[in-house]
């Protein structure tokens, strides 16, 4: 049997799907943990009568798990979201976007002795991406240095043009902290929100940095990139 060749975009569809299968079983995995912790507490509490407080404990302890169990099913809805339903692409000024996420997250990173650096580029450069998702990428990258981050240190948020659009880089010179399994689906959902609007983005751990390259405006319209909105 002779199979067909595959096209560029039918490579790109199977390495979207390849991720994204990759991504639900790492999710799946980490809420694998929260429901044996319920599992063996819930046992326990079967198995031996248990006081006010410690009944107290137990429900405390559940309340924790359950909580972790619903931001990780919002991961399996957000990669869901992120692999099958196509962008609203609009054209956006990088500097604007960039002040706009900056200013959701500042008071965030303030109440914790944190400071966010921001550089935006000189001049207007417009890029193409979905309003909504890059506004929720962007806040889950700071997120994440935030994470990473102790009291008193620096996080920047900076943007550049390059190439044919704009790089973004999200960057602490130093980790205090090893990013967790939650940390580390953050960025993958981030990244995969990215990608869909034809971006690019790559991250290291140690020293933590992101860095997002977006198409311009300018080489949109002369590649024929639709945009919608």
């Amino acid at each position: 049997m002779i199979s067909e060749a595959l096209t560029p975009s039918d490579v790109q569809e199977r390495t979207r799907t390849e991720k994204f299968c990759v991504n639900v079983a790492d999710v799946l995995h980490a809420i694998a943990q929260p429901l044996t912790v319920l599992q063996v507490r819930l046992d326990e509490t079967v198995a031996e009568a248990m006081d006010a407080a410690e009944l107290r404990t137990l429900i405390a302890d559940s309340a924790q798990q359950v909580e972790r169990l619903c931001n990780l099913f919002a991961f399996l809805q957000g990669f869901t979201v992120a692999y099958t339903v196509e962008p609203d692409l609009s054209e956006q000024d990088v500097s604007l976007m960039l002040e706009h996420v900056a200013e959701g997250m500042s008071l965030f990173y303030k109440e914790a002795k944190k400071t966010l650096r921001l550089r935006v580029p000189e001049g207007r450069h417009m890029v193409v991406v979905d309003q909504k998702r890059i506004y929720q990428a962007l806040s889950r990258i700071l997120l994440v240095a935030f994470e990473v981050s102790l009291a008193n240190d620096a996080v920047e948020l900076t943007g550049s043009p390059c190439n044919e659009g704009v790089r973004i880089v999200v960057r602490k010179m130093e980790t205090y902290r090893a990013l967790g399994k939650e940390s580390a689906l953050k960025l993958a959902l981030a990244q995969a929100n990215i990608e869909r609007q034809g971006g690019k983005l790559t991250w290291t751990a140690e020293p933590f940095r992101v860095e997002i390259e977006l198409r311009s405006a300018r080489s949109s319209r002369r590649n024929g990139d639709g945009l919608h909105g």
